[in-house]
């Protein structure tokens, strides 16, 4: 039984020593030596120090750095954020430059300029846009507005268009509009509720009448 509690305070006191079992952002504590090397204890809860956040972690340490518009000494405190700048003693991106979550990034003028990430599509033409081969554009269900430069969500069968682009059922190409209304475009059907091709209307027909044929047959 001895030998079973040595056992037992060694492997505590190796846990402690190596750093083990530390704990990470957002889990509760009561001291700080709780918590990996480079958090804190504050408010029960291990953080980074105020003006900070997470950018990594290891098993024993976590890497907390300014965050942009916080308070900085160098450039280097700036890390993050790449290509964020240290000026007035408080990160920022450079004139023309926009952030996402963790880098500045060039902002985009068009939406004919080539795009790397979709924070630049989003930043252009809003919260439904994707950069997509290079280009900026708009979600699925969404189509581009060019007269508000906005992604707007796209209208169903029977709602109101002024333009064939707003249209969008199961395909880009099976609503058109027509008359200020989404109706199925040419060479699609209108199927339940639903615009399907001429084609996809005569594989269902016969297999319809296949499946009739077969059941009068087994009667």
């Amino acid at each position: 039984m001895q030998y079973q509690i040595a056992f037992v305070l060694l492997a505590l006191l190796l846990s402690v020593v190596t750093g083990q079992n530390k704990k990470t952002e957002n889990e509760p504590c009561t001291f700080s030596e709780e918590c990996k090397i480079g958090l804190e204890c504050r408010e029960n809860v291990c953080r980074c120090p105020e003006g900070k956040k997470l950018t990594s972690e290891t098993g024993t340490s976590a890497n907390c750095a300014p965050v942009l518009g916080l308070s900085c000494e160098g450039h280097d405190d700036c890390e993050a954020m790449k290509g964020a700048q240290c000026g007035e003693a408080k990160c920022y991106c450079p004139i023309g430059v926009g952030a996402d979550s963790k880098e500045c990034i060039q902002t985009l003028a068009s939406i004919q300029d080539k795009c790397t990430v979709h924070t630049q599509c989003i930043h252009l033409i809003g919260d439904y846009a994707q950069c997509k081969n290079d280009r900026c554009s708009c979600k699925v269900r969404y189509y581009y507005d060019e007269e508000n430069n906005k992604c707007e969500k796209a209208k169903g069968l029977s709602e109101k268009c002024q333009k064939n682009v707003e249209c969008y059922l199961n395909y880009d190409d099976a609503l058109a509009c027509k008359d200020n209304t989404c109706q199925c475009a040419e060479g699609f059907k209108l199927v339940h509720d639903s615009c399907e091709s001429g084609a996809t209307v005569v594989l269902v027909s016969i297999a319809t009448i296949f499946t009739a044929i077969v059941t009068l047959r087994l009667w």
